[in-house]
């Protein structure tokens, strides 16, 4: 059986490693509901001798990897996030700063995705209070995020409530013609196709919230919207859903929304 494997990487201005303990510690204070932290295996390098510069431990039933990297996060990977992060202005000034990363890895963990990314959250919230980082690269949604940003967001996080915005990105297009379109990134990650918006005339943020809200409930619900369906925040105002190939990337199929 193929492991999973989550990941996502804090850039930071001065190279630190945290230790398992200080995040058992980190963990213990935000989130006493998260698993407890075991010894793993050692892991060796190719001499034979233990590796340096990483902390590897049992998380749960997953397995977490934390890795110093002394040299930045190369910014060709970085480029396109930071320009797409609307809600991060100086996203790219601050992220070319950094000095160093951390790139951290949660191998399988809890079978459902919603719980993965909340421990993988965790994870990363305790590395990046640990140290001074700049911002967090979240690698499935391909986002950046400023990292005290990401520390409230993933403070808030509960049972009851999850942190959409760290996890999922919507990306806007401004059209020639003065409309706005949109997509979602990181939605894959839970079984679920892409949200598309094209064209639109209505206001970005009012895309912003109706697509978040209908991630959210897709996230909690599964994939039960279908084709040829309507839905709508309420009984007066109802959309047409279509599963088509988007014109925003390359995706052969995504949840189309005629908003």
């Amino acid at each position: 059986m193929k492991s999973r494997v989550a990941l996502a990487l804090v850039a930071l201005r001065d190279p630190k490693l945290p230790t398992a303990d200080q995040i058992e510690d980190y963990l213990g204070e935000h989130w006493p509901d998260a698993p407890q932290i075991g010894p793993a295996e050692e892991v060796p390098t190719p001499d034979g001798e233990q590796a340096e510069g990483i902390e590897v431990f049992r998380f749960g039933d997953g397995l977490a990897a934390i890795s110093l990297m002394t040299a930045p996060i190369p910014f060709e990977e970085l480029e396109f996030p930071c320009a797409a992060a609307w809600y991060w202005p100086t996203a790219e000034e601050e992220m070319r700063t950094h000095t160093s990363h951390l790139l951290i890895a949660l191998v399988d963990g809890p079978d459902d995705p919603v719980e993965r990314h909340r421990r993988l959250t965790e994870l990363v919230a305790s590395a990046a209070a640990l140290t001074d980082a700049v911002g967090i690269f979240w690698g499935s949604g391909g986002n950046v995020h400023e990292s005290r940003a990401f520390l409230d967001s993933a403070h808030q996080m509960s049972a009851d409530v999850i942190p959409l915005e760290l996890w999922v990105t919507i990306r806007f297009v401004p059209e020639d013609d003065g409309s706005v379109s949109c997509i979602t990134d990181g939605l894959e990650e839970f079984g679920l196709n892409e949200i598309e918006v094209v064209s639109s005339r209505r206001e970005p943020q009012t895309l912003l919230e109706y697509v978040y809200n209908v991630a959210y409930y897709l996230i909690e619900n599964g994939p039960v919207i279908h084709e040829g369906e309507t839905i709508g925040l309420t009984e007066d105002e109802r959309f047409a859903v279509t599963f088509e190939q988007s014109q925003l990337t390359d995706q052969p199929r995504v949840m189309r929304i005629e908003l």
